[in-house]
């Protein structure tokens, strides 16, 4: 319901500021009209269960984690057979450089943890040549897999790079962030072992 007052009130402000430019402007019920045709095209991304805003009293879904995914070396296998505690899941790219730029605490984060159990794979959909050539370069402690048909991806529903979630080893989500984020901090640090814990 929220996402249509949002696309009625852009509507809105959009008819009302191509009212002020007439002459650019001489179709204003054209532009409005296909800015609503762009507005129904964005998919709707409900918070997932388990978010930040999700209540704490209502029990979240597990996640399918079902699916090929390759690793590196060219081997298939499935997050369904994660057995870590706590599992960290991280969708990003090579081209992303907010991506790029929280990997280190990432890293750090998964060299604290995985002793208590913590698991943590990032998932791209790149070409694996692609990756591997970044990751010479660039190696990092955590396994990074290929999810090449973006299966994982669709149905997450991720729309934006980096996304993380966290889910606890029934596989529901008790976190996700979208955006990147210092991993490595006391708190944040505090918060994983707390889960790790439970």
């Amino acid at each position: 319901m929220l996402y249509w007052i949002m696309c009625l009130a852009i509507m809105v402000s959009a008819w009302c500021l191509l009212g002020l430019f007439p002459a650019r402007f001489p179709s204003r019920a054209l532009c409005l009209a296909a800015l609503a045709g762009l507005l129904i095209l964005v998919p709707y991304t409900p918070l997932l269960p388990g978010s930040e805003a999700a209540s704490p009293n209502s029990p979240a879904e597990k996640v399918d984690l079902s699916g090929e995914l390759l690793t590196l070396d060219g081997g298939k296998v499935s997050l369904a057979d994660n057995k870590g505690k706590v599992l960290f899941l991280n969708f990003w790219a090579t081209w992303c450089g907010p991506c790029r730029a929280e990997m280190p605490s990432m890293a750090e984060l998964y060299g604290l943890l995985k002793e208590e159990g913590l698991s943590m794979v990032a998932v791209t959909e790149e070409p694996r040549e692609l990756v591997v050539r970044y990751l010479k370069q660039h190696p990092y402690p955590f396994p990074v897999m290929i999810d090449p048909n973006g299966v994982l991806t669709r149905r997450l529903r991720i729309i934006a790079l980096p996304t993380t979630f966290v889910l606890d080893k029934d596989r529901r989500v008790i976190y996700s962030h979208m955006g990147p984020a210092e991993w490595d901090t006391p708190s944040v640090v505090d918060l994983f072992r707390e889960a790790l814990g439970e």
